[in-house]
Protein backbone atom coordinates (compact mmCIF):
# COMPACT_ATOMS: atom_id res chain seq x y z
CA UNK A 1 0.00 0.00 0.00
CA UNK A 2 1.63 3.10 -1.55
CA UNK A 3 -0.80 5.61 0.74
CA UNK A 4 0.76 5.22 4.31
CA UNK A 5 3.91 4.92 5.19
CA UNK A 6 3.34 3.01 9.06
CA UNK A 7 5.10 0.21 8.37
CA UNK A 8 7.52 -1.11 5.74
CA UNK A 9 6.07 -4.43 5.06
CA UNK A 10 7.60 -6.67 2.90
CA UNK A 11 5.57 -8.72 -0.04
CA UNK A 12 3.80 -11.69 0.52
CA UNK A 13 5.14 -15.05 -1.19
CA UNK A 14 1.79 -14.66 -3.75
CA UNK A 15 3.39 -11.27 -4.23
CA UNK A 16 6.84 -12.11 -5.07
CA UNK A 17 5.63 -16.00 -6.63
CA UNK A 18 5.65 -16.11 -10.32
CA UNK A 19 5.36 -18.89 -13.03
CA UNK A 20 7.19 -19.56 -15.73
CA UNK A 21 6.65 -21.60 -18.92
CA UNK A 22 9.41 -23.26 -20.26
CA UNK A 23 12.67 -22.42 -19.49
CA UNK A 24 12.71 -20.35 -16.16
CA UNK A 25 13.57 -17.12 -16.86
CA UNK A 26 12.29 -13.45 -16.11
CA UNK A 27 10.51 -13.11 -19.85
CA UNK A 28 8.47 -15.82 -19.15
CA UNK A 29 7.39 -15.26 -15.91
CA UNK A 30 3.68 -14.58 -14.84
CA UNK A 31 2.53 -13.25 -11.91
CA UNK A 32 0.15 -15.17 -9.82
CA UNK A 33 -3.58 -13.81 -10.39
CA UNK A 34 -5.43 -16.20 -8.41
CA UNK A 35 -5.38 -19.14 -5.71
CA UNK A 36 -7.54 -22.10 -4.47
CA UNK A 37 -7.38 -24.01 -1.27
CA UNK A 38 -8.68 -27.70 -1.60
CA UNK A 39 -7.90 -28.61 2.17
CA UNK A 40 -9.75 -32.08 2.24
CA UNK A 41 -6.60 -32.98 -0.58
CA UNK A 42 -4.09 -30.32 0.37
CA UNK A 43 -3.58 -29.00 -2.60
CA UNK A 44 -2.76 -25.31 -3.05
CA UNK A 45 -3.60 -23.82 -6.98
CA UNK A 46 -1.89 -21.03 -8.30
CA UNK A 47 -2.32 -19.73 -11.37
CA UNK A 48 -1.77 -16.26 -13.89
CA UNK A 49 -5.65 -15.96 -14.39
CA UNK A 50 -8.60 -16.59 -12.26
CA UNK A 51 -9.64 -19.83 -11.15
CA UNK A 52 -13.44 -18.59 -10.07
CA UNK A 53 -16.47 -18.98 -12.69
CA UNK A 54 -18.48 -16.00 -13.04
CA UNK A 55 -21.71 -17.84 -11.87
CA UNK A 56 -19.75 -19.36 -9.02
CA UNK A 57 -21.75 -19.60 -5.95
CA UNK A 58 -18.94 -20.77 -4.00
CA UNK A 59 -16.38 -17.37 -4.63
CA UNK A 60 -16.47 -15.14 -1.33
CA UNK A 61 -16.25 -11.16 -1.94
CA UNK A 62 -12.98 -9.77 -1.02
CA UNK A 63 -13.06 -6.34 0.85
CA UNK A 64 -10.26 -4.01 0.92
CA UNK A 65 -9.79 -3.13 4.45
CA UNK A 66 -7.07 -0.20 3.69
CA UNK A 67 -10.15 2.45 3.87
CA UNK A 68 -10.69 1.19 7.68
CA UNK A 69 -7.15 1.64 8.50
CA UNK A 70 -5.21 -1.69 7.57
CA UNK A 71 -2.31 -0.82 6.02
CA UNK A 72 -1.58 -4.29 5.10
CA UNK A 73 -3.35 -5.93 2.09
CA UNK A 74 -5.03 -8.75 3.83
CA UNK A 75 -7.83 -10.89 1.97
CA UNK A 76 -11.21 -10.87 4.27
CA UNK A 77 -14.71 -10.70 3.51
CA UNK A 78 -17.70 -10.79 5.00
CA UNK A 79 -19.62 -13.49 6.85
CA UNK A 80 -22.68 -14.08 8.62
CA UNK A 81 -21.83 -17.58 10.44
CA UNK A 82 -18.21 -18.67 11.42
CA UNK A 83 -18.03 -22.94 11.93
CA UNK A 84 -14.44 -24.30 13.32
CA UNK A 85 -14.30 -28.09 13.46
CA UNK A 86 -18.62 -28.22 13.13
CA UNK A 87 -19.46 -26.03 15.73
CA UNK A 88 -20.99 -21.98 15.40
Amino acid sequence: NKSTSKVDIRPTWLEQARLYRGDVGNENALEVKSFRIDTPRRQLTISSKSLIPESSANALALIDLRPLGDFVDHYACVINELYVDGRG
